[in-house]
């Protein structure tokens, strides 16, 4: 959505004012969220429960606030010995956001839930999760894992997806991806090479644009020709966007830090 096109595009990485957005958001939204809790009332209707997700992912996805990841792990912890803890509502980004702050023991415990799922649903649960941990050994064993037997074909450019989308991730996936390249193109399926190229735009640093452009000039990809060609102007356009808003940006964020 929008707000998470100013997290990701415009605020600069680790900035004054990536924090005082994140800032903003958490004061925002925190008491709409404070006021639904996490546990679903008797009787509460569908939209409300949606809308319980959609400030989740919003305080704990991009606000990244402590208290509410913290939370989300602990969660965690009560869905995985009882499904039945948990609005099925809050599952995607309870799993999600537990990864965020898991460590290798937690990351394990996913490999064997991946291996062990009830469901197709929850096997994807927590096999797009493993792509959201943030350490950098987590990030290496889930990058190795793409060119795995344990890894289906056709779920390797969803892991490379979600870790170009992994701030902590997206260097080295794409570092990765260029240094595998031939054995990965064998491994994912040519209908999913146009889904991989439209996330590079995630990359966001300047050099990296003309980095994608070099690579795949040298690596040609016909069958994302038209994509490839797509992702490149979302780049110039996101360059553009951030040289057009991020100094008012950074000017109404100031005048609203708390």
């Amino acid at each position: 959505g929008p707000l998470a096109v100013v997290d990701e595009q415009i605020a600069a990485p680790e900035s004054v004012e990536q924090a005082h957005f994140r800032g903003w958001i958490a004061r925002r939204f925190g008491s709409a969220f404070a006021r639904l809790g996490w546990v679903p009332a008797a009787g509460e209707d569908d939209p409300t429960r949606l809308r319980r997700a959609a400030l989740l992912r919003l305080l704990g996805g991009i606000a990244e606030a402590p208290a509410v990841l913290a939370e989300a792990r602990a969660r965690l912890d009560a869905y995985l010995e009882d499904r039945g803890t948990l609005d099925p509502n809050l599952a995607d980004p309870v799993v999600g956001l537990a990864a965020r702050v898991g460590d290798e023991a937690l990351y394990d415990r996913y490999r064997a839930l991946v291996a062990e799922a009830r469901t197709p649903q929850e096997r994807r649960r927590f096999l797009l999760g493993l792509a959201a941990f943030r350490t950098p050994a987590t990030i290496r064993r889930t990058l190795d894992s793409t060119l795995s037997p344990d890894i289906p074909t056709q779920d390797v450019a969803f892991l490379l997806m979600r870790l170009l989308g992994n701030p902590a991730g997206r260097a080295e996936a794409w570092k990765f991806l260029t240094r595998r390249w031939a054995a990965l193109r064998r491994r994912i399926p040519p209908l999913m090479i146009s889904r991989l190229v439209e996330a590079l735009p995630s990359l966001r640093e300047p050099r990296a644009a003309s980095e994608v452009r070099a690579f795949f000039a040298a690596h040609p990809v016909p069958e994302a020709a038209r994509t490839l060609k797509q992702s490149l102007e979302v780049f110039r356009l996101n360059a553009e966007l951030r040289r057009r808003t991020a100094p008012e940006l950074a000017r109404w964020l100031a005048d609203r830090a708390g």
